[in-house]
């Protein structure tokens, strides 16, 4: 897995300060996707220039949570505040050996990917709202890790229904997921073309957009239709 190296932590400590630079997020510091139990679709998201500012100005006040991983330290929690840090020094052109430098302060976790991938979930639902579509990613990931539907559920404070709603948008044609996932798509309408064979919504979701929604709605249309 490619990745940056991180330095190495001072000894007999599990809580530091360092270059945001020398943090590793997975899929936006390596190559890896949602596979990875410590991926989090919330490094696409745009960062805040207001709280970019507000870092230049307070710096960050809470810790991120990292693993080890060889001479790496991989985030658990924090990706945000790391991504901001990063984007403040870059703003003050502030280089590494800089003692204005805005560092992050890390702590060490343990435990197994379970462990790790439940924690991303614990952390952030009470944050910034994920999209259905983000947290059906979240949840099989869950799931693909031994949990039961039931389990995820609990954790998410939602009903196996809700989550099931959530898990049904990852089967939909990687076109209609693309649009979801943009934003294009709301996961409401995306759910009504749940029962149109792919290639009826990769058809509707490849019209221009003037056109896509009455294409959607006639996918749908022939797939009742067609009884399925």
């Amino acid at each position: 897995m490619a990745g940056k190296t991180a330095i190495n932590a001072p000894r007999g400590t599990t809580s530091f300060r360092m270059d945001p630079e020398d943090l590793t997020i997975v899929g936006l510091d390596t190559d890896d996707g949602p596979e990875h139990y410590l991926y989090d679709e919330r490094i696409k998201l745009s960062l805040d220039s207001l709280k970019v500012q507000g870092v230049i100005a307070n710096g960050v006040e809470l810790p991120a949570e990292v693993i080890k991983d060889g001479e790496r330290l991989l985030v658990v929690d924090g990706r945000q505040r790391i991504r901001l840090a990063r984007a403040a020094n870059k703003e003050l052109h502030l280089s590494k050996e800089d003692p204005q430098l805005i560092r992050v302060e890390v702590i060490i976790k343990r435990g197994d990917e379970l462990d790790h991938a439940l924690r991303i979930v614990r952390l952030n639902e009470h944050k910034e709202s994920d999209t259905p579509y983000m947290k059906g990613k979240k949840a099989q990931r869950l799931i693909d890790r031994g949990m039961t539907p039931g389990q995820v559920a609990k954790e998410f404070a939602v009903s196996v229904q809700a989550l099931n709603s959530w898990l049904r948008l990852l089967e939909l044609a990687p076109e209609t997921q693309k649009a979801v996932a943009s934003g294009e798509l709301s996961a409401t309408e995306a759910l009504k073309l749940h029962a149109a064979p792919h290639e009826a919504q990769a058809e509707a979701m490849q019209a221009p957009p003037a056109e896509r929604k009455e294409r959607a709605k006639a996918a749908v249309k022939a797939a009742k239709k067609n009884g399925r």
